[in-house]
């Protein structure tokens, strides 16, 4: 009765692999080395007391300087924005009419004009591709007559005749002109080019060829894209020489109409006429083809 004992303890609270009782796999709790045994938590586990409000205290103090820092860089971007950003807004009408302007056209609003001087910057030009000059004249030099190669492309271009366009009958030696992607309506001041033999006046709108039909020299004539619905005949047709011609997607629909004129061309061997009204029957085409015995391709085929 007066034996002492001892009392008896609580069952330990981890085992011999350091793993609270009943979670031997647990693998989010590790042994604490401290006489409490309290459990340490992973890395991001909520913390409590002091420990927590100075840790918590030391991610505010970063957060706020972080965005300090991003408030300064943001005022820095705008105080200064990037070279290489494309311009937008007034900078970019400014930037149109200064490209506008080096390329011999106009300002933007004012409508493009082909002048004088976009005619000789774009001949002293070197021919995009192909690393040579349009025409053999300096720049400096250089005069309307010496020009034999034109191309004005993409301009924007809607009048030959605008106040101070170019006066095509100084363009003595122009043999190729190019006017396609634009918004012309009207070429007449093309029938005052004497010795032309190529013109390209693709994609514009168009409905009038007849001042192209009376260039004699003419070997080959562009005109797909427009608006034409038929084709000069009688006395404005001199294109004895004309050996191609593209009229595709335009607005021809009088299949009789047309052979007259094309059966006035007599060294015409290459033809483009579809995406038109007059051959969308096979049978069109045939008769086409039967009308004009010399014609060797017809909208790229033999």
């Amino acid at each position: 009765a007066g034996s002492w004992r001892p009392l008896r303890r609580t069952p330990p609270m981890w085992d011999q692999r350091g793993f609270p009782a009943g979670q031997r796999g647990s693998r989010s709790w590790r042994r604490s080395p401290s006489a409490s045994a309290v459990p340490q938590r992973l890395p991001g586990a909520r913390r409590t007391g002091s420990a927590a409000g100075s840790i918590g205290a030391a991610s505010r103090s970063r957060s706020s300087q972080g965005r300090q820092e991003a408030s300064r860089s943001a005022g820095a971007g705008a105080a200064q924005p990037r070279r290489d950003a494309a311009p937008h807004g007034p900078q970019a009408l400014a930037h149109e009419a200064s490209t506008s302007q080096a390329r011999g056209g106009c300002a933007l609003g004012e409508g493009r004009v082909l002048d004088a001087a976009a005619v000789l910057l774009t001949a002293s030009e070197p021919l995009a591709g192909h690393g040579v000059t349009v025409a053999s004249a300096e720049p400096g030099g250089m005069v309307l007559e010496d020009v034999q190669q034109l191309f004005y492309r993409r301009q924007g271009l809607q009048d030959l005749r605008a106040p101070g366009s170019v006066d095509f009958r100084a363009l003595v030696s122009l043999r190729v002109l190019s006017l396609s992607h634009n918004h012309l309506v009207d070429i007449g001041p093309v029938a005052e080019l004497p010795v032309l033999q190529e013109l390209n006046v693709n994609h514009n709108r168009i409905s009038d060829l007849s001042p192209a039909f009376r260039c004699e020299a003419l070997e080959l004539l562009l005109a797909a894209g427009n608006c034409v619905a038929s084709l000069p005949s009688g006395g404005d047709v001199a294109l004895s020489l004309l050996r191609r011609l593209s009229l595709f997607a335009n607005m021809l629909a009088d299949l009789d109409g047309l052979l007259v004129v094309l059966a006035a061309l007599p060294r015409l061997a290459s033809l483009d006429i579809g995406g038109n009204a007059c051959c969308e029957d096979p049978s069109q085409r045939h008769g086409l083809v039967r009308a004009l015995p010399g014609l060797a391709e017809l909208d790229g085929e033999p």
